[in-house]
């Protein structure tokens, strides 16, 4: 099993768009996503109104990995959202002991994971996008440098990168291609219906324990080895 240690909230992905040349077929709008995961049918816009270089923030009650969208339906990142209570890492967008608060949920830190280039995500303009792949993301977003391989290629999905703490889990093709984005739960903290296992049949994941996980792939499953 993967050797990896997370907590709380994680993940993420994308599939099927115009835009891409990369002959991926990789999403890069909220319906797109949809199409590739059906979970996501259950998302919501989690506030009114746009907020700036970030757009409308869509998921649900509970561990999840949040998706931003921007014009256009574009997804502009995704975001990792931990209790406070749970400690400070790194790669959080806060400084550490200045966490921002979050209406319905309480003072929390926040990681995004900008999928598109951040100054571009204007209200009513579409945003421009990023090539997903590994080296771009992390050109993007700098806290990927403390990313570590944390899995070998595992077959179906891919080679996890991640971090020592709550983190977004980042899934790639053996040529740095991204395949899909991970959250791994808890299984104390309870099942959800977007998860990836049956409830009451949690993965155990070595040096984290038993957990629930939700992947969204960034293209369809299938047609991962």
């Amino acid at each position: 099993m993967r050797n990896l240690w997370l907590a709380g909230v994680i993940a993420l992905a994308l599939t099927a768009c115009s835009d891409d040349d990369s002959g991926r077929d990789e999403a890069r709008t909220l319906k797109a996503l949809e199409e590739v995961n059906a979970s996501l049918a259950m998302y919501q816009p989690l506030h009114d109104g746009f907020v700036p270089e970030m757009g409308t923030h869509y998921g649900v009650p509970g561990p999840h990995l949040t998706v931003v969208v921007a014009a256009d339906d574009v997804i502009s990142a995704y975001e990792l959202i931990v209790p406070a209570e749970a400690g400070w890492q790194p790669w959080f967008d806060q400084a550490e002991g200045e966490p921002t608060t979050i209406e319905g949920f309480g003072s929390a830190y926040t990681q995004h994971l900008y999928v598109t280039e951040r100054s571009s995500v204007v209200e009513g303009q579409r945003p421009v996008l990023l090539n997903l792949d590994m080296d771009t993301l992390v050109a993007a977003n700098p806290a990927l440098e403390q990313y570590v391989a944390l899995s070998p290629y595992v077959p179906g999905m891919g080679i996890h990168y991640g971090a020592q703490g709550p983190a977004v889990i980042v899934v790639t093709a053996e040529n740095g291609d991204i395949n899909a984005f991970e959250l791994v739960s808890p299984a104390e903290q309870g099942w959800y219906a977007w998860f990836d296992q049956p409830e009451g049949e949690p993965t155990t994941i070595e040096g984290f324990g038993e957990a629930y996980t939700q992947h969204l792939y960034v293209i369809d499953p299938a047609r991962i080895d």
